[in-house]
C-alpha cells in the first residue's frame, strides 16, 4: 500500500498519481498558488481600505477659504474691493457647490462692476450685499473671489465684515472669515440729481435744480453756462433765459473738504423756439359791458415781427383784434364768446391757440366805469383830481374803486396792462360816494406823462368794471395861488396851459410895444429940428 503521508492536505487524487520523487515538487507548487492568492487577497483590502481613507480625508476639510479687503486703508468713498480666496488642498479630488453671502455694514456699498463669474460660479447682487454660487476647484487649484466696495463714513474708523458659512458638496465648510478696513473718515460729495436738460430754447424759461450728498458743506460750481443763466448755490438752482443761440459744454461739480466730486457734463442746445402763443387762458377777467376794455395777446420763438389774425369763433361785440395783438374797444353786449386766434411770423410760420372772454351783464351792484382827468394837461404843483363815476345799470352802485398812477418804467396792474416793467407803487382805495363817485386828489404828481387805471368792486357777486389805461400831461409852468386847492377839498380846475402861454405871450408883446414907442420918443428929442418935421 502506497504512504499517502506526502499528501495530506493536498488535492489527494492528484497527489497519489504522481509519482514518489514528485509529490515534494507538487507540494511546493501548490503552496506558492496559496501564497499569491493571500497576497491579492490582502493588497484589495488594503487599496479599499485606502480608498475609504481618502475619501474621509476628503470631506472633513479639503476647501480652504481666507476672507480680506485691500486695500486695508482708503479714504472715505475711496475704490477698495473684497477678495474671497478658495483653495482645494486634495491633489487627488476636486470640490463642486461652493458657496457663499456676504453682507454689507451700513457704510458699505458697491463700487464699481463686480466679476460676475469667478471659480467657475455665479456672483449675483443683493440688496444688502453679494452672493455667490456654484463655485468649483480642481485638484489642488486656487481662485478669488473679488467684489469692488467702497465705504462712506463721516469719522476716522475701522470697518469689519464678516463672511458667513464658505460651504461646498464635497470639500467641507469653512466658517468664521472675517475682515476690516481702515477708513479716513469725510464723504466725498456727489451730485445726485440728474444731468440738466439738454435743450434750451431763446426767451423761454430754463430752469434745474441740483441734489447733493457728502460730508457738509457742500458746493457746486458751474461753468460753461449759456449766456443769460446764472446759477445760485443757495437754492441749488439754474436758472434764466437764454439770450443767444449755440452749443454750450456746461459742467457742474460737487466740492467738500473731502474731495471734489465727480462732474456732471451735457451739452446744452439753446435754439430758437418754434412759434408759440405765451399767453394762457384765460385772457382776461370777465370784462364789464359799456366799459373800454384791452386785452393783449403775445407769442414768442420763430422769427419776429409777429401777426394776429381771428381764425376762427368771434370777439364780443364792439370788441376788434389788431395785427400787434391788442384786443381793444367797447363791449356792447355780455355773454361768453369763444374764438381762435392765428399768428404768423417773418418766415411765414404759423401757430393758433383757442381763447375766450367772457362779458358781465352790468347788474347788481356793479355797473360801467367812467373815470375823468382834470387838468389834464397840468403844471406842476397843481391838484389834479381823477374823479370815478359808477353808474349802475339796475340799483345803487355800492363798493370802492382802486385807482393806479403808472409813470415811466412801471406799468398798471394785469389787465390793464402786461410786460416786464414793475407794478407801478402809486395806488390808491376809496369806497363809492354817494351818486357813486369817488374822488382822487393828487397834488404831489412830478413832470411827465402817466396812464391812470381804475377798477370798481361791487362785491363778491358783482362784476368787476374796469377803465383805462387814460395818459395824463404833468408840465412845468407857474400856478397861482387862487388856482391851489385847499386841504381836503375838491379843487376847481384853473386855467390850461395854453391859457396861460397865451397870456404871457400877450402880456410880453405888450411889454415890447412900449418898449418900443418909449425909445422912439427919446429918438425925437434928441435929433434938432424933429419937433418942426412933425
Amino acid at each position: 500500500m502506497a504512504d499517502v503521508r506526502p499528501c495530506r492536505g493536498y488535492d489527494a487524487a492528484a497527489c497519489r498519481a504522481l509519482r514518489p520523487f514528485d509529490h515534494d515538487e507538487f507540494r511546493m507548487a501548490t503552496d506558492l498558488r496559496i501564497r499569491r492568492r493571500r497576497v491579492r487577497t490582502w493588497l484589495c483590502g488594503v487599496a479599499a481600505i485606502g480608498a475609504v481613507a481618502a475619501a474621509s480625508a476628503s470631506a472633513q476639510g479639503s476647501l480652504t477659504a481666507e476672507l480680506a479687503i485691500a486695500p486695508a486703508t482708503i479714504r472715505s468713498g475711496g475704490p477698495a474691493q473684497i477678495e474671497v480666496a478658495l483653495g482645494n488642498t486634495a491633489d487627488d479630488a476636486t470640490i463642486g457647490g461652493i458657496a457663499f453671502d456676504v453682507v454689507f455694514p451700513p457704510v458699505m456699498h458697491r463700487w464699481g462692476t463686480p466679476s460676475l463669474n469667478p471659480c467657475g460660479g455665479v456672483v449675483t447682487e443683493t440688496a444688502t450685499g453679494f452672493r455667490f454660487r456654484n463655485g468649483s476647484l480642481g485638484a489642488s487649484a486656487s481662485c478669488v473671489v473679488t467684489f469692488p466696495i467702497t465705504v462712506e463714513q463721516d469719522d476716522d474708523g475701522d470697518v469689519a465684515l464678516t463672511l458667513g458659512a464658505v460651504s461646498s458638496i464635497d470639500g467641507g465648510t469653512v466658517e468664521g472669515l472675517t475682515a476690516s478696513v481702515r477708513v479716513i473718515g469725510g464723504i466725498p460729495p456727489t451730485i445726485t440729481s440728474p444731468p440738466p436738460p439738454a435743450r434750451g430754447y431763446l426767451g423761454l424759461v430754463y430752469r434745474h435744480v441740483v441734489t447733493v450728498t457728502g460730508s457738509a458743506p457742500v458746493a457746486v460750481e458751474a461753468s460753461g453756462l449759456p449766456p443769460g443763466l446764472a446759477y445760485d448755490d443757495a437754492t441749488r438752482t439754474l436758472s434764466g433765459k437764454p439770450t443767444q443761440a449755440g452749443e454750450f459744454l456746461m459742467t457742474l461739480r460737487a466740492v467738500n473738504h473731502v474731495a471734489f466730486g465727480t462732474a456732471q457734463r451735457v451739452v446744452v442746445v439753446v435754439i430758437n423756439p418754434p412759434l408759440q402763443f405765451t399767453s394762457v387762458a384765460p385772457l382776461s377777467p370777465p370784462l364789464p359791458v359799456l366799459v373800454p376794455a384791452a386785452v393783449v395777446v403775445e407769442a414768442a420763438g420763430g422769427l419776429a415781427p409777429y401777426a394776429f389774425e381771428l381764425a376762427g369763433g368771434s370777439l364780443p361785440p364792439g370788441l376788434v383784434l389788431g395785427r400787434s395783438g391788442k384786443i381793444g374797444g367797447v363791449p356792447t353786449a355780455p355773454g361768453t364768446f369763444r374764438f381762435t386766434l392765428r399768428v404768423r411770423d417773418r418766415l411765414f410760420q404759423s401757430a393758433t391757440q383757442d381763447y375766450e372772454l367772457v362779458v358781465g351783464d352790468g347788474t347788481g351792484s356793479g355797473g360801467v366805469l367812467a373815470l375823468d382827468l382834470a387838468p389834464n394837461p397840468a403844471v406842476i404843483g397843481q391838484s389834479v383830481v381823477m374823479t370815478a363815476t359808477v353808474a349802475s345799470l339796475s340799483g345803487t352802485p355800492t363798493g370802492v374803486v382802486d385807482l393806479w398812477v403808472a409813470a415811466r418804467g412801471t406799468r398798471c396792474p394785469d389787465p390793464f396792462e402786461s410786460g416786464d416793467a414793475p407794478v407801478t407803487s402809486i395806488a390808491r382805495t376809496l369806497p363809492l360816494a354817494s351818486g357813486g363817485v369817488a374822488h382822487f386828489v393828487f397834488t404831489d404828481l412830478g413832470a411827465g406823462t402817466f396812464r391812470v387805471c381804475a377798477r370798481h368792486r361791487g362785491g363778491a357777486d358783482a362784476p368787476v368794471a374796469m377803465a383805462g389805461p387814460l395818459e395824463l400831461y404833468v408840465i412845468k409852468g407857474v400856478v397861482l395861488d387862487a388856482d391851489k386847492a385847499m386841504d381836503g377839498a375838491v379843487p376847481v380846475p384853473g386855467p390850461g396851459p395854453l391859457m396861460l402861454v397865451f397870456v404871457a405871450c400877450a402880456v410880453a408883446f405888450a411889454g415890447a410895444l412900449r418898449l418900443r414907442r418909449r425909445s422912439a420918443r427919446r429918438a425925437d428929442q434928441q435929433l434938432p429940428g424933429a419937433a418942426q418935421r412933425r
